[in-house]
């Protein structure tokens, strides 16, 4: 947690613009900062979050980050297996660099 926490403080002072630097630090924020969210995933993709842990169920964790007018999410889902868990989204692209290559290779 501490090495996450350092690692966004440095977030905060790479930032190069004013918005940027508002908005690291605003999630920073333990009053306003993201909110993170634990739900089920069923037939539905945000379902309500599940009374107990069993073999298949599927997760979604997630935090949400408001800022201005624009929200951003970031999910990981998780099954539930028999030794343990799998997540379901690793590999999946997280930082801006991964995702501004992904929608690079999609054309977009």
């Amino acid at each position: 947690l501490l090495r996450a926490a350092a690692k966004s403080l440095k977030a905060v002072k790479i930032c190069k613009t004013a918005a940027g630097k508002e908005a690291a630090a605003q999630m920073l924020n333990k009053d306003t900062g993201i909110n993170w969210h634990l739900h089920g995933v069923g037939i539905e993709s945000g379902e309500a979050a599940l009374d107990t842990l069993k073999e298949g169920s599927v997760l979604a964790f997630e935090p949400m980050f408001s800022f201005g007018p624009d929200a951003f999410y970031l999910e990981d889902m998780i099954l539930v297996t028999a030794g343990g868990h799998e997540v379901l989204s690793a590999g999946l692209p997280y930082t801006a660099k991964e995702i501004a290559a992904a929608m690079a290779r999609r054309g977009q």
